[in-house]
């Protein structure tokens, strides 16, 4: 016995000469969908720690009649519809650079048909309202400039693996966003597969989004557990480490805020 449908989140118009249900080539329904999955799953596990594609559930429900609606559904159509209405009001304002690497890839299969096809695509985040924004055959899909660095992250191995090249899914600490991470191959991956559900500290390098700040990309070059203790703790070691350095000094609180400057 089917369980009752899942509610409809948003929907997709695809408007052109003569574009109707019926002569929407179905590469070109595959390229929309990949891309619609793309972008808001991608939104979605940047705005909602913890969602993927299997918890998001996206399904195409329903092609209408009047051009082409694509009305797409799923399990957590409050999240979906948030993703893909920031998602969309990242293309109506133009800041497409500032959404996650997956979104942008998605709204880039999107631009593709758009061109290919030489059609709109308007994106409607609640049915039966205006659309809310459009794709055009001559929409352009800005890359942000990156920048490139060593550092360290700290988190929660999650899982490892992948059908491919090995990846790290890094939960990351104080943020609650999980992080693909690069590994340089099924060695690495089996070494780290050892720290399973531990909070780590992995060196690597890191790429940047030059306008958000946020990582966009990290390959790990090595990695260690990484033990939390308490701030008590944490002062005692460093006490510790530098003994007798503040003993001079009488008023701690104004040497520190003149360090600071």
């Amino acid at each position: 016995m089917n369980g009752p449908a899942a509610p409809i989140a948003f929907e997709l118009q695809v408007a052109g000469k003569d574009v109707f249900p019926e002569t929407l080539a179905l590469d070109d329904l595959a390229d929309i969908l990949k891309g619609m999955e793309s972008s808001v799953v991608a939104m979605a596990g940047v705005q909602d720690a913890g969602v993927d594609s299997k918890r998001l559930g996206l399904a195409l429900v329903n092609i209408g009649r009047g051009s082409a609606n694509l009305a797409f559904a799923s399990l957590e159509p409050q999240i979906a519809r948030r993703a893909f209405t920031s998602c969309s009001n990242a293309i109506r304002t133009g800041r497409i650079a500032e959404l996650p690497p997956d979104a942008r890839a998605g709204i880039g299969d999107l631009a593709k048909v758009a061109r290919k096809r030489n059609v709109v695509l308007r994106l409607v985040p609640r049915p039966g309202d205006a659309a809310d924004s459009e794709i055009r055959p001559d929409s352009t899909i800005p890359s942000p400039g990156t920048i490139e660095g060593d550092t360290v992250l700290y988190g929660l191995v999650e899982r490892i693996g992948g059908a491919g090249a090995p990846k790290l899914m890094l939960r990351l600490d104080g943020r609650g966003r999980l992080l693909s991470c690069d590994l340089a191959d099924k060695e690495q991956a089996r070494a780290v597969a050892q720290h399973l559900y531990d909070t780590v500290a992995a060196s690597g390098r890191a790429t940047w989004n030059a306008i958000t700040w946020e990582i966009e990309s990290f390959k790990v070059s090595s990695l260690r557990v990484h033990h939390k203790v308490s701030p008590i703790e944490a002062f005692r070691v460093l006490a510790e480490a530098c003994p007798g350095a503040w003993d001079g000094v009488e008023d701690v609180d104004g040497a520190i805020r003149e360090l600071r400057g």
